[in-house]
């Protein structure tokens, strides 16, 4: 369904539930999180599940499947984030000074029409990705697969191909 605010499908705010062999889809809003939306020190686990075909419409959100802000520190295993929009930046994932660790993880096949096809971490946040497959994922501007901007990565083990940035 579609939702004017935040979080199409599921918003977490201050809580720190765990979610296993769930598939969040099809969920659509105007200004952040098309699927998931965490904010305000929440560190939700998310183990097994589908994040797809989810879509920020308005040009000036973020995040298609998943956007976590507010110092909240989600934990994403074995998970598959696929087709998903942002009219803005974050097609994927958007991470706004927070922390985020994908274990396992496929981002694939995400676009984004300004910055970060895939991944986006912006303002002082950390991102640690471990086994992951980055790949597919189409930005606009900068940053097919991954766009960092003031922030901390740690990759290990994990796969990035034919990520694109149009211009």
């Amino acid at each position: 369904g579609y939702v004017s605010g935040w979080g199409g499908c599921v918003y977490i705010s201050g809580s720190s539930p765990t979610i296993t062999n769930c598939t969040i889809s099809n969920g659509s809003t105007g200004i952040h999180a098309g699927g998931i939306h965490i904010e305000n020190n929440a560190n939700p686990r998310f183990s097994n599940c589908l994040i797809t075909d989810n879509s920020v419409t308005n040009v000036s959100g973020d995040g298609g499947g998943i956007y976590c802000t507010l110092n909240s520190s989600p934990i994403f295993e074995d998970c598959e984030i696929t087709n998903n929009t942002s009219a803005g930046t974050g097609g994927g994932i958007r991470v706004l000074s927070s922390d985020i660790t994908l274990i396992g993880c496929t981002i694939t096949g995400n676009v984004a029409l300004n910055n970060a096809g895939g991944i986006e971490l912006l303002s002082n946040s950390t991102a640690t990705i471990t086994n992951c497959n980055i790949s597919d994922n189409i930005a606009g501007t900068s940053g097919g697969g991954l766009y960092s901007s003031g922030s901390f990565i740690t990759i290990d083990g994990t796969t990035m191909v034919n990520n694109t940035s149009l211009n």
